[in-house]
This record gives structure tokens, sequence and C-alpha cells, in this order.
């Protein structure tokens, strides 16, 4: 790492470096849980379904169901599974859906999945979030997002990456 040191007066002091920094592959993945029940027919169904997509573009699949059927579980341990397609990262959101709490808000979604992807200062409102991410994912590796407890398609819809394919 070099440094330089521009001094303009007693007061202020502007030290400048080349050090870029650098993020780890983020793996957000929570572990499969211990109870899994193995459903070998449907991960194999879903790997092809995936396996079927074009590569250059983004591969989505939506899994459905009524609360507590494991839903999760089952798209944890298909992305786990599947973590050598994705050398970009695995990330994982949770929308908070009918949460006691309220559901998490545009903008601190999509600052968590900016934060764990880009070193940079975070600013703007939802829309240039969503602009940011984007442009991001345009660049990246291939990543594997797990969008959970999404209650409105414009939860989802905001959260796509910047890849060709992508239409709505």
């Amino acid at each position: 790492m070099e440094t330089s040191v521009q001094a303009r007066n007693l007061q202020m002091i502007n030290i400048h470096t080349n050090r870029q920094l650098h993020l780890p592959v983020p793996h957000q993945l929570r572990p499969v849980p211990a109870t899994f029940t193995d459903r070998t027919r449907m991960l194999r169904e879903m790997t092809r379904r995936l396996a079927d997509q074009p590569r250059d573009s983004a591969r989505i699949i939506s899994i459905g169901g009524v609360a507590g059927v494991g839903k999760t579980a089952f798209a944890t341990r298909l992305l786990h599974d599947l973590s050598d397609e994705f050398p970009g990262g695995q990330l994982q959101v949770d929308w908070r859906g009918y949460s006691p709490k309220g559901q998490a808000t545009m903008a601190e979604t999509l600052g968590r999945l900016l934060r764990a992807t880009w070193p940079g200062e975070l600013c703007g409102d939802a829309e240039e979030l969503a602009v940011w991410w984007r442009s991001i994912t345009a660049e990246r590796q291939p990543i594997s997002l797990l969008v959970d407890k999404a209650v409105r398609a414009d939860h989802v819809r905001a959260l796509l990456p910047g890849v060709r394919g992508m239409w709505w």
C-alpha cells in the first residue's frame, strides 16, 4: 500500500491511499435445518428446471405454499446444493412478510444487499438503491438470491439483478 500525505495547513491533512477494499464473496444462506425432510425428487426437479434456463440470464424459481411447510428450508437446501454455480456468492433477504414487527422497507432491504456486495458509501432513496443494485449485479459473477417472505410482486422486482434476459 502506498500512502501520500498532503498538508494544506496545520488544521487540515488529507491522506490518500491506493488500497482497494475487497469484500469477501457473500455466503449469507443459513445452514439447512437438521430437521429437513429429504425431498430428493423435488430437489432434482428444481435443479433440472434451473439447468434448463439460459445461463446468461437470471434464472428464477418461485416456491409458494402455506406458512410453515418448509419452503425456506427447501430453497436453502437447493441453493446450498448448487453453490458452485454461483461464484459471485449467495445472498438472502427476509422481507418479514406478515411479521408483527412490520415488513422491511425497500431501502432497508436494498441497503443490506448493497453492503454485502459493494465496499462504497450508500446514499439515495429506494429507487436509486435499486438502480445501483442492478448496476452492481450486472458486473458480478452469477449470484443466488433467496428472497423470503415477500408478500408483494414489487418486493421481488426491485431485487432482480441487472443481467440480460430480465423483463417484466
